[in-house]
């Protein structure tokens, strides 16, 4: 129980200490950050759609090739030693409606980045003013929050 205590004084003290410190540079990278992460999630729907596509093409004509010409052209590259055996393409058509799949996912978290970039923004942060009292110089440390609006 002491443990508990102790851990949860150290958390209440740590808390104020970082989760205020969010500035408008802070922001400014964030918005940059979703926007790359929309584009390289865009570039990559892009390249696993295709290639989806091209595989679930190649395992369909290769499948269909196998149950029309699969018993007559085994026999001719093998010298009819070779029985014939139908293969199985299941894993190869999951492979490929996974890749298509994943693609549309990429494509649909690449859009919801852009609009998270889009989004207005609330920070909070601690500013400092400089001040002046009785000729002594000093600063004073307040509270300041911080938005940012698209526009």
């Amino acid at each position: 129980m002491k443990y508990k205590l102790l851990l949860l004084l150290v958390l209440i003290a740590a808390m104020p200490a970082t989760a205020q410190h969010a500035d408008s540079l802070l922001l400014r990278q964030q918005a940059n950050h979703f926007l790359q992460k929309g584009k390289r999630q865009h570039t990559a729907g892009w390249v696993l759609l295709p290639a989806g596509v091209v595989g679930l093409i190649a395992t369909a004509s290769a499948d269909v090739a196998d149950e029309v010409y699969g018993e007559v052209v085994v026999p001719l590259f093998t010298g009819g030693r070779e029985s014939y055996d139908s293969r199985s393409y299941t894993g190869y058509y999951l492979l490929s409606l996974g890749m298509i799949g994943t693609a549309i996912g990429f494509f649909a978290s690449g859009d919801e980045n852009k609009k998270k970039a889009r989004r207005a923004g609330v920070s909070f942060k601690m500013e400092t003013a400089p001040i002046q009292y009785k000729g002594l110089h000093g600063q004073q440390h307040f509270p300041a929050v911080g938005v940012r609006v698209p526009l």
